[in-house]
């Protein structure tokens, strides 16, 4: 099962667009695409009947592994060479440590396998600079004094004690399904799993809806993949270009560099966040000539009134919304800042079809559910 994200592709697809800066060099190539759809006649799934299984939770975490990784996120392996050797600035350490004033726990200070860059300051100056030189797997307590402006009151003005383990120092390692427990703190996969269990558990409306659009996205993905495409280079290239342009622009004109961009959309490298936008470009002309095929076979139509309403859903989506003067939603302007910020950053002409192929997609995976 692929548990593809849409509102999330949906947030990166208008991130292109918030890039673009006025852009008018940004156009659309003469397009000259050929389609081979695939049969999809036989395309088989198991629609979610309510039930969650041991199995749902698996794919669940397996897909969270594979986005986690395609984005350039890392995770951690402890170093167990490093044991009973002595920690120094700039060790990553997984570490326990209560908080205390006079004796007593504070509320909200402890942690369990917290992670900690030792010179960072992601807690206090006291703290690393008491870490170091603790041999690792070594118990000890560090006092500190708190300023008295300090931003938790509990501990303001206060001199306040450490009790700390130093369980590991840690390396980063490529995110996989074996060292993701790590990144989220936890002992074990075997832990994680069962919380993303009770998670699922007890938002079952909400993983009911995610199944069913992501059964939809499987089926989208199972036709691209297995149609056969030519001539769609010369669109590629331009969209690609919409994205460098706007990128580029905004870089130079002070806004943000494509490293903090990058970070803000999840993405742990520029690399990644360019690969993947280059990769959904091309996946996202692939689906509108798949799509824009069975529609034609079908025979579906889209009025005016289910596009207004598909493209101002996109629209809110993506984060946009105009009001009028009485507070309620100005539909039209909405789609229209929609509509422009999206061609800036894929090309004139394309808002039309990215909407007609959102409802050419529901209206094949409805007949196919039939």
């Amino acid at each position: 099962m692929n548990f593809k994200n849409s509102a999330k592709k949906a947030g990166l697809v208008v991130a292109f667009a918030a890039l673009s800066v006025g852009l008018s060099s940004c156009g659309k190539d003469s397009r000259g695409e050929v389609v081979k759809l695939a049969d999809y006649s036989h395309y088989e799934y198991t629609a979610y009947d309510g039930t969650l299984t041991d199995q749902d939770v698996k794919d669940y975490f397996l897909e969270t592994v594979k986005n986690y990784s395609e984005h350039g996120y890392k995770s951690f392996e402890p170093d167990e060479s490093r044991q009973g050797t002595k920690v120094k600035k700039g060790d990553k350490l997984s570490l326990d440590f209560v908080t205390k004033v006079d004796g007593t726990a504070v509320e909200n200070g402890s942690a369990s396998g917290f992670i900690l860059t030792v010179g960072e300051g992601k807690i206090m100056k006291e703290l690393d600079d008491g870490l170091v030189g603790l041999t690792v797997g070594e118990s000890a307590v560090i006092e500190a004094d708190v300023p008295a402006d300090y931003s938790s009151a509990a501990i303001a003005g206060k001199k306040i004690s450490f009790e700390v383990t130093v369980n590991n120092v840690l390396n980063e390692v490529d995110f996989t399904a074996e060292n993701a427990h790590y990144y989220f703190r936890y002992d074990s996969t075997e832990a994680l799993l069962e919380y993303i269990g009770q998670y699922l558990d007890n938002n079952a409306d909400l993983y009911q809806s995610f199944r069913e659009d992501n059964d939809k996205n499987s089926f989208v993905e199972y036709v691209v993949e297995n149609s056969e495409f030519a001539g769609i280079s010369g669109e590629l290239t331009n969209r690609n270009h919409c994205f460098a342009a706007a990128t580029k622009e905004a870089e130079t004109k002070g806004k943000f560099t494509h490293e903090d961009y990058a970070d803000s959309k999840g993405f742990k490298t520029v690399e990644s966040f360019i690969n993947y936008s280059k990769n959904l470009n091309e996946t996202d002309i692939k689906e509108e000539l798949a799509f824009a095929e069975i529609a034609s076979e079908r025979g579906y139509t889209l009025s005016d009134d289910e596009f207004e309403m598909l493209a101002y859903k996109e629209a809110i989506m993506a984060g946009y919304f105009i009001s009028t003067n009485e507070s309620g939603a100005d539909v039209p302007a909405t789609i229209e800042r929609f509509r422009t910020e999206y061609e800036k950053a894929h090309g004139e002409n394309t808002f039309e079809t990215h909407i007609k192929t959102l409802y050419y997609e529901q209206k094949a995976f409805e007949e196919l559910s039939k």
